[in-house]
């Protein structure tokens, strides 16, 4: 309380400074108009009959946009490179929505402010935010070369192999070539996107190692490090900082009609359309069923901000509880593509069995995370340049006690796991406990399972045993010899 008194009017000056002009205030209204003009005119005069053109476009999409629209939604957290170690940062998923342009310019921005890359890297390395390999076996610690490759693995897996989101966008695509070109794509503008993100972070830790603003009473929360960094540095430039936070907002808006469409798609077909089938008026109507859903579900979405906000970090937030779900999700297709004597009621069970124990987990952690445990305490914040930043002479700050990585004592063992572990234990619940419900309700014959919905090497377990195809449907059709009584038939007739 003594540092905040002290600093209060440097503060008050410094705030004062940062804040929207009416040229920010006029770009940032400008994008919103723009984004919802678009939205409606797309909605309007677009060409959606149809659920494959509402949900595919068609399967018309080209290989760049895809790419691109899976790496906007995977930059990651700048302010953990920040706060923590830039170790993992550079390779845990969360969605982002910082677009490339304004990270770059950024970048540039900061480096020009803290003296350049090298200033950058030896300050981090100094305050202990570099360090790449971290062989401490502990689940329980946070960032570690462990939860690197074993943790985020299956979160990879999950996000990319089964989660509807990424996969609803690889289905849009023409053909598997298509695919896996924009697969590559992705994957290489994601490594870049991981780059600049920590780079970042680290810029913004050099910035503010000896005054952090989190410290000084600036910023509440370390999620607004980024915006409050931007507004330091950009304000001298008119209606930069707005258009950095239009780029956010563009970006978050973008991620956000994605994944919403995709689960208007899965409500829709789960639980509408086995009621109308049969209707063809009620199923010609289907693009409008996933609209009014959409519209439902982003209100929801909305009012559910206001309790996500009091969770916590967003990166730590976001990969929990996506944990819940993405590991229950992959232990189902795990189990579908590498047991083919599993049964459904396995399959079901093992999936509920995986929610409701992972949910127990997540609410468990989150709730001792907001009792004010601290979970996993940030590397030392220092204050000890605010004299030249405040024009005033800082107090003595009591040296913090070392606190070990992971909840205090009196939380239960299974809450101070790494929450990079969450999606890994998930899918480990799902196939063990699917399994042996199969085994005591009757595992189903392999025979009765399509071998081309199994791996290459239980294949030879399956129905028939078949090369699993790898080119479009419509092209094998073209190709295919038809049968001796078809020509017989087509004989017949033009004779006739």
């Amino acid at each position: 309380m003594s540092l905040l008194n002290a600093t209060l009017e440097g503060v008050e000056t410094v705030q004062r400074n940062l804040h929207f002009t009416w040229l920010d205030h006029s770009v940032f209204a400008f994008m919103l108009v723009m984004s919802t003009v678009v939205g409606v005119l797309i909605g309007v005069c677009g060409k959606q009959d149809t659920k494959v053109d509402y949900l595919l476009g068609g399967k018309k999409m080209g290989i760049l946009p895809i790419s691109m629209s899976l790496n906007i939604q995977l930059l990651n957290c700048p302010h953990e490179a920040e706060l923590t170690q830039i170790q993992t940062n550079c390779f845990t998923e969360a969605p982002g929505t910082e677009p490339v342009d304004f990270c770059i310019a950024i970048i540039i921005l900061g480096l020009i402010k803290i003296g350049g890359f090298k200033n950058m890297w030896e300050t981090s390395s100094a305050g202990g935010r570099i360090e790449f390999f971290n062989t401490d076996p502990s689940p329980f610690a946070r960032n570690t070369i462990w939860t690197i490759a074993v943790g985020t693995s299956f979160g990879w897996l999950s996000s990319l192999g089964v989660s509807q989101g990424m996969v609803q966008k690889f289905i849009a695509l023409p053909d598997l070539r298509s695919a896996r070109l924009a697969l590559m794509f992705f994957s290489v503008g994601l490594l870049f996107m991981k780059m600049m993100s920590v780079c970042v972070g680290l810029i913004i830790y050099t910035a503010y190692h000896d005054c952090d603003p989190i410290v000084t009473k600036q910023i509440s929360k370390a999620d607004q490090l980024l915006p409050y960094f931007t507004m330091d540095t950009a304000s001298k430039i008119p209606g930069l900082p707005g258009l950095f936070v239009a780029g956010i907002f563009s970006a978050g808006l973008s991620t956000m009609s994605s994944y919403l469409n995709c689960l208007s798609a899965t409500i829709y077909e789960d639980f509408i359309s086995p009621l109308i089938k049969g209707n063809k008026k009620l199923e010609s109507k289907a693009p409008f069923f996933m609209k009014s859903i959409v519209v439902f579900v982003g209100v929801v979405c909305l009012c559910m901000v206001f309790i996500v906000e009091r969770l916590g970090g967003i990166l730590q937030v976001a990969i929990a509880t996506s944990g819940v779900t993405s590991g229950a999700t992959l232990g189902i297709f795990v189990i579908g593509m590498f047991f083919p004597w599993a049964n459904s009621k396995g399959c079901l069970v093992g999936s509920i069995a995986s929610l409701l124990v992972m949910g127990w987990i997540v609410s468990g952690a989150q709730h001792y995370k907001t009792s004010g445990v601290e979970r996993y305490p940030y590397l030392p914040l220092s204050t000890e340049g605010c004299e030249k930043r405040f024009n005033f002479t800082p107090p003595v700050l009591p040296e913090p006690t070392p606190l070990p990585e992971g909840m205090g004592d009196d939380a239960f063992i299974v809450y101070k796991i790494s929450f990079h572990y969450y999606c890994m234990i998930g899918t480990i619940i799902a196939i063990t406990v699917g399994m042996v419900v199969s085994y005591f309700t009757g595992f189903q014959n392999p025979k009765e399972v399509d071998s081309r919905l199994l791996v290459p090497f239980m294949q030879k377990y399956g129905s028939s045993y078949q090369e699993a195809p790898t080119e479009p449907l419509e092209k094998e059709l073209m190709t295919m010899t038809p049968p001796p009584q078809y020509e017989q038939v087509r004989r017949t007739s033009m004779a006739a």
